[in-house]
């Protein structure tokens, strides 16, 4: 077991040498049903927190981090290009030094453009996401690129690979140094290029992302150490839970954009899906 620690810590040490905490994205994925969220975004009372039990996996954690009852609320539409795309955009931002050469070993899995609207502020992006060996399967590389709105509409005829609306609501929280946020996404709407439009809110799906700052936390979570009520009545669908592997592919963001509603594997899981997150 020491030896696997010691294996483990000094993994994270080179990853952390490599990449800054900006470069690498560390979260857990849930779905839970859309009652619950909307309940859970109607009586946000009381702050619920990470469990610092004595003998837990948090204890160490400086503090039990809190989730802020403040909510932001944004506004987003993001469109997917073909995975090509993303592998001939690496090498030409590195040509172009707005990558560091370390990252031509990337392999990307997604890259997309995103138009944010926060308040009255809008914002617009274009990400390029991948995975590299020293990574943990919740780990990946994210690489988002600031857009003029100009740029970003010259770019929006090329992501052919579906567009999708939704509503984002991010809680953060408040510690001195775990930081995690938890982010609650509300589909709305499908676009695809033939002009067709497909509800969303049909699914009376929530999607919830938590945004990890230390791989500490993502064991914490893991193991369900915490006291967040709406993750207690949601599914865990990351990427290192073999009980629900089955859902996670159908129910990501970049499959619903490409197919839709209508989509095989989607009707095949949502029977299961439905009866497991509303009994949660």
């Amino acid at each position: 077991m020491q030896e696997e620690m010691r294996e483990e810590f000094s993994r994270e040490r080179r990853v952390r040498r490599s990449y800054s905490t900006s470069e690498i994205e560390r979260e857990r994925k849930y779905v839970v049903s859309g009652r619950h969220a909307s309940e859970f975004l109607h009586s946000l009372s009381g702050a619920p927190q990470l469990s610092n039990r004595k003998g837990s996996v948090a204890k160490g954690c400086s503090g039990a981090p809190q989730l802020s009852n403040e909510l932001q609320r944004e506004a987003i539409v993001q469109s997917y290009f073909p995975k090509q795309y993303g592998e001939f955009l690496i090498p030409l931002a590195i040509e172009l030094r707005l990558l560091h050469p370390k990252f031509r070993r990337l392999q990307v899995t997604q890259a997309r453009l995103r138009h944010l609207t926060k308040n009255t502020e809008e914002s617009y992006f274009l990400t390029v996401k991948g995975r590299l060996p020293d990574l943990l399967p919740t780990e990946r590389i994210e690489l988002p690129l600031a857009l003029s709105e100009e740029t970003y509409r010259a770019l929006l005829p090329q992501a052919t690979a579906g567009t999708i609306t939704k509503d984002r609501y991010v809680a953060q929280v408040n510690g001195p140094e775990d930081a995690l946020s938890l982010e609650i996404d509300i589909p709305h709407s499908r676009f695809v290029s033939d002009g067709e439009v497909e509800d969303l809110r049909t699914l009376d799906l929530a999607f919830l992302e938590v945004e990890l700052a230390t791989r500490t936390l993502d064991d914490v979570m893991r193991a369900g150490l915490h006291e967040i009520d709406l993750l207690r009545r949601a599914i865990d669908i990351s990427k290192d839970n073999p009980d629900h592997a089955h859902f996670r592919k159908p129910l990501s963001w970049s499959r619903l954009a490409r197919k839709g509603l209508r989509d095989p594997k989607l009707q095949r899981i949502l029977p299961e899906l439905t009866r497991k997150v509303l009994s949660q």
